[in-house]
This record gives C-alpha cells, sequence and structure tokens, in this order.
C-alpha cells in the first residue's frame, strides 16, 4: 500500500508497538528520500505467522528493517537499480492443530537477486490468509520492470571520462 502522510504500518498488516515504530523511524532517519512503500515480510514460526522484517521501498532504494526483538536496531539499504531477477514461489503450508482440525496457511516468496554480488538478494516472505492482497502490494512497490531497469543499466555504454591532453 502507498503510504500517505500519518499513515501508520498497521493498516499495512503489520503490527504496531513502540519498538518497531522505533526500528522504522531509524532507517527512514537514514533514507536520503521519502518512502512510498512499506511491505511486511511474515515467517511462519511454530505458534503460527510472525512478523520478521518490514521492507521500506522509496523511489531508488529497498530497505529491510528486522522486526526481531533481539536484533535491536538492524537494517541495510540496496539501490532498486541491482535488482537482476525477480523469483516468485506460492504455495500452501498445512498445519496440524490436532487430530481432527488443521490450518491452512498460504506461502509467499519472492526473492529480488541483485547483480551486485551472486550472494546478495533480499527476500519477502508471506505467510497467512491474505496472500493476494500481499502480491498486490509487492507487485505495486516492486514491479516486475525493475529487472528490465536493471538490464538497461548494465547494458548502457559508460562514458569515456573527459581528459586534459
Amino acid at each position: 500500500m502507498p503510504l500517505k502522510k500519518k499513515s501508520r504500518p498497521s493498516k499495512l498488516g503489520i503490527p504496531t508497538s513502540k519498538r518497531l515504530k522505533a526500528k522504522i523511524d531509524l532507517a527512514l532517519g537514514w533514507m536520503p528520500e521519502p518512502p512510498r512503500f512499506m511491505v511486511p515480510s511474515f515467517a511462519l514460526g511454530t505458534d503460527g505467522p510472525y512478523l520478521e522484517s518490514v521492507f521500506i521501498i522509496s523511489r531508488s532504494l529497498i530497505c529491510e528493517v528486522l522486526a526481531a526483538p533481539e536484533a535491536d536496531h538492524s537494517f541495510d539499504f540496496c539501490d532498486l537499480s541491482t535488482i537482476s531477477s525477480y523469483r516468485v514461489q506460492l504455495s500452501t503450508h498445512k498445519v496440524a492443530v490436532s487430530e481432527e482440525k488443521s490450518i491452512e496457511y498460504e506461502i509467499g516468496k519472492v526473492t529480488l537477486l541483485h547483480n551486485l554480488s551472486p550472494e546478495l538478494n533480499s527476500t519477502l516472505n508471506y505467510a497467512g490468509d491474505s496472500r493476494e492482497r500481499w502480491l498486490e502490494l509487492v507487485k505495486a512497490a516492486l514491479p516486475v520492470t525493475l529487472v528490465l531497469e536493471s538490464l538497461s543499466v548494465e547494458s548502457a555504454p559508460s562514458t569515456p571520462a573527459s581528459s586534459n591532453q
């Protein structure tokens, strides 16, 4: 969901707490341009889905803010123009609650590979019952056309430095 003035992460399915808000605010303080989107990344734990991180996307940057309490203030940035591959994996995962009852979670994983290094990637996860809504948010925040833009940047001819001869 695009950010609007005074919007709160809870409108995006991101649990709000003073601790998480402080983590996001600290990362926002480092961003040289305003954020456009916040995308939650949920993992599936033993007690069900939990917030793993929040991705903040601006016009040219992607920032991952880790939400885990043990990750006091941990975040990183990467240039969106370095995204060279966009992998989407969708599945379901059934968890037995009892012998008679089970819960089925919709799982989504979007992996963005960066052309800076083969090991560098950004992975957005989803576990819950509103995967389509989450995927729409991911597609709005990180359109697949980013891959095409990365390819055009890679293949653009470099301009020679001017010399004083």
